[in-house]
């Protein structure tokens, strides 16, 4: 079922989706609970006359990951801490990642914006004008020829 090719402690954190279904007794919740999300959001977006919404990828600074992440069963590091990626897919709305600059140990940083839906036209537009007007992107020095 699992290929050892995922750190054990996110395998296990996934194998209680294996064989899930629409029809689970839990999934009208879930279903019911994302559309007030969606109502909530789309009801604050008019309210404000927001085309998008703008915050950064992670807001937590970066953690080492252990050397041994592929064997540990429980590694020790913050993983997931920060991340707000999963705002766009719990909605299931488009959302596009920039680059908004680099941390003070020089990693790169991502700036995320999300739409209404069928908005894609008009992220990738903000997301054009953005990448323009800042000129963030850099190649990465680690890995030559990439990004150039």
């Amino acid at each position: 079922m699992l290929s050892g090719a995922v750190n054990p402690s996110r395998a296990r954190s996934l194998v209680e989706y294996f064989g899930r279904r629409t029809s689970d007794a839990d999934y009208l919740a879930v279903m019911q609970y994302r559309e007030a999300q969606r109502v909530a959001w789309l009801q604050l977006m008019a309210e404000k006359k927001l085309d998008a919404i703008v915050y950064a990828t992670y807001d937590a600074p970066t953690t080492v990951i252990p050397a041994d992440v592929l064997t540990n069963p429980r590694p020790i590091d913050d993983y997931g801490r920060g991340d707000n990626r999963g705002f766009s897919p719990s909605l299931g709305w488009p959302a596009i990642t920039v680059p908004m600059g680099f941390t003070v140990e020089g990693l790169p940083a991502g700036l995320e914006m999300i739409g209404r839906p069928w908005s894609e036209a008009k992220l990738l537009g903000f997301a054009y004008a953005y990448e323009q007007g800042t000129r963030h992107r850099k190649a990465p020095g680690t890995v030559p020829g990439v990004g150039r």
